[in-house]
């Protein structure tokens, strides 16, 4: 399907709960009429749309469970009416052309977000740091903010978010080190967070974190010893630590890592022999 979306189809469409447009070639400007869907509950509009996402015309959309507008070429800023839709839960708005900060007001006390479960920003040209307020939708399972300029340091804030699974935040410009706070998530699976300028060692307790899977920290400054209680997780596959000023010998207890399929500790300042307990 190609072409643009005509003006005015969409508006005798008051009924409507699901509008799924998603991965045709359809062109234009965000579609108007969307505003008067107000029963809307998914929308997914991801095709070849530009200009900027109308806050009005989501603003009164109090229904909408799941927006979806990924890989379009919308611009200028996050619009603040998504951080009002009081039923939200999956906000996909990667792979644009979106710019400014990420709101602040998302997930802050004083609005209604709350039931926010996934967050796709990826693959943007955003800014500024990481909003705080971000911690108080605690049910988030899934956050995803590579692929921006986003600088500052990792929230402490997001250890209180427990439900968390997927922490994504590479190829940004985030200093400082990795929260020590991130250890009370403890079903969290992986963290991906290579390609910024992250200071310090691994969090010893990220030990508690017994569901990782993916353990990725490649192309930052980080160092101290790679430590011997990664070989307690049992459920890890990928573990990469290149690219940084990691010293000391390779930990034998690494061998223990069952599951590991991928081990990636290149270009870092490691000594010794390797361990031939990495044959388990």
């Amino acid at each position: 399907m190609a072409g643009t979306v005509v003006a005015g189809v969409l508006s005798g469409c008051s009924r409507l709960s699901t509008l799924s447009l998603g991965s045709n070639n359809l062109e234009g400007v965000f579609p108007p009429d969307v505003a008067s869907l107000l029963s809307l509950t998914s929308l997914n509009l991801s095709n070849n749309f530009s200009g900027e996402i109308p806050s009005k015309a989501l603003s009164n959309l109090v229904k909408l469970r799941t927006v979806t507008l990924s890989f379009n070429y919308f611009n200028g800023n996050i619009p603040d009416a998504l951080t009002t839709l009081p039923e939200l839960e999956v906000l996909d708005l990667s792979s644009n052309e979106l710019s400014g900060a990420i709101p602040a007001t998302l997930c802050c006390l004083n609005t209604s977000i709350k039931l926010l479960q996934v967050l796709y920003l990826q693959n943007n040209y955003l800014i500024g740091s990481i909003p705080e307020a971000i911690s108080s939708c605690t049910r988030l399972v899934s956050v995803d903010l590579s692929l921006n300029y986003i600088n500052g340091t990792i929230p402490s804030s997001l250890g209180k978010i427990d439900g968390l699974r997927d922490l994504v935040l590479w190829q940004n410009m985030l200093t400082g080190e990795i929260p020590a706070s991130l250890a009370g998530i403890h079903g969290l699976e992986n963290l991906i967070v290579d390609y910024n300028t992250l200071i310090g060692g691994i969090p010893p307790g990220l030990a508690n974190c017994v569901e990782l899977k993916c353990l990725s920290l490649v192309s930052n400054q980080l160092s101290g010893p790679i430590p011997e209680w990664l070989g307690q997780l049992g459920k890890l596959e990928i573990l990469r630590l290149g690219n940084n000023s990691f010293s000391g010998l390779i930990p034998p207890e690494l061998g223990d890592c069952k599951s590991l399929l991928w081990l990636d500790i290149n270009s870092n300042k490691l000594r010794g022999p390797i361990p031939a307990e990495l044959a388990k």
